[in-house]
């Protein structure tokens, strides 16, 4: 029987034990921000830099330490890291705006511009005498029906539906095909007669 009662005693006593440590408060804070916005300014916090070659690769890099995650808000839309390349095929005024994960939640500066003066057919595809060609279509996952409705557009707008070959032909040199029996509306022809 005692030893029951001591079993008991020890029972009792880690149930109190932990029922007065469990009752401690919980801290929900974030800490503080260390950075401001006024800190995450084009020049102190980061750089926007044209490539030498090509004005129209742009290099935004932070200067803030490795400890930050950095953010960045830009033309082509949102990325992590120290370093972000962009290609910048046309010309405009563009925004960036650069931001950091603190302690206390994100920061984000002001936003930043730099100008693209030229256009750089390099980072477009399917523009030109490259234009969409039906071939590709399969692979972007589009149906037969919408292949059929693409191949008589095509030829309306003057769209080849060949697949180029080596070189830059020209459009005279690729006849007009119908696709899967898609033909041209009343009233329009082909360039090829």
């Amino acid at each position: 029987m005692k030893l029951k009662n001591i079993f008991y005693s020890i029972f009792t006593c880690a149930a109190l034990l932990f029922a007065a440590t469990a009752c401690s408060p919980d801290d929900y804070s974030l800490g503080s921000k260390d950075v401001t916005e006024a800190d995450l300014v084009e020049g102190i916090a980061f750089t926007i830099t044209p490539d030498a070659s090509n004005p129209n690769i742009i290099y935004l890099e932070s200067k803030m330490p490795t400890s930050y995650q950095v953010l960045w808000n830009h033309p082509q839309g949102r990325s992590q890291g120290n370093k972000v390349t962009l290609k910048m095929p046309f010309p405009g005024t563009y925004e960036v705006q650069m931001g950091v994960e603190t302690r206390g939640g994100v920061v984000y500066g002001e936003k930043a511009t730099f100008t693209i003066d030229e256009f750089c057919s390099d980072f477009v595809t399917h523009c030109g005498p490259c234009s969409p060609v039906v071939s590709d279509i399969p692979r972007l996952g589009i149906s037969t029906s919408m292949r059929t409705a693409f191949a008589a557009i095509s030829q309306a707008l003057s769209i080849s539906t060949e697949q180029p070959t080596a070189g830059t032909p020209s459009p005279s040199d690729r006849p007009w095909k119908v696709i899967h029996g898609a033909g041209l509306p009343d009233g329009l022809t082909t360039a090829a007669g």
